[in-house]
């Protein structure tokens, strides 16, 4: 992704003309280009950010909500899928009630069901790692949020101490 290393490339991808009037749609495309920003112009563009707490505050409500829904749709997801499953390991279990199965028809129906199994926790490890990657994603943006804020606090406090 394309590195972000001066404010006028940033203001324009954002579409906006100063920092000063972020409207909240912008403060979460702005916050989603954080990872992809030069460290100083990141602190120079937050900096002319006219209230940062109320800034972090709406930073730290995206993202929240982001991680919300991002549960919420894989939890549905998660949920559809092991339905389909479920459906197709009863399908098998009521073949596997005929008496009339050969060996061979027993035995490939174990089988097919074995795979499904397999295929059941394959989908819960990639859900593991989906939810994994939101918290690992989630808390380093917020940290790029925090680890900001504090230097912008910090800038204003050195700066009213001179």
């Amino acid at each position: 992704m394309k590195k972000y290393t001066n404010e006028e490339e940033l203001k324009k991808v954002l579409g906006i003309e100063t920092f000063r009037n972020l409207s909240k749609d912008k403060v979460v495309e702005f916050m989603t280009l954080l990872p992809n920003m030069d460290k100083e112009v990141a602190l120079s563009a937050i900096n002319q950010f006219p209230a940062y707490s109320e800034l972090a505050g709406i930073m730290i409500n995206k993202m929240k909500d982001m991680c919300e829904t991002a549960l919420k749709e894989n939890s549905t997801s998660q949920k559809g899928v092991l339905e389909g499953y479920l459906i197709v390991l009863n399908s098998f279990d009521d073949q596997l009630k005929n008496n009339e199965l050969t060996e061979i028809e027993r035995e490939s129906l174990n089988q097919k069901m074995i795979e499904i199994a397999d295929k059941m926790s394959v989908k819960d490890t990639e859900n593991k790692l989906f939810i994994k990657d939101i918290v690992k994603y989630g808390g380093a943006t917020l940290g790029i949020i925090l680890t900001l804020g504090s230097a912008i606090l910090g800038i204003s406090v050195k700066n009213k101490v001179k």
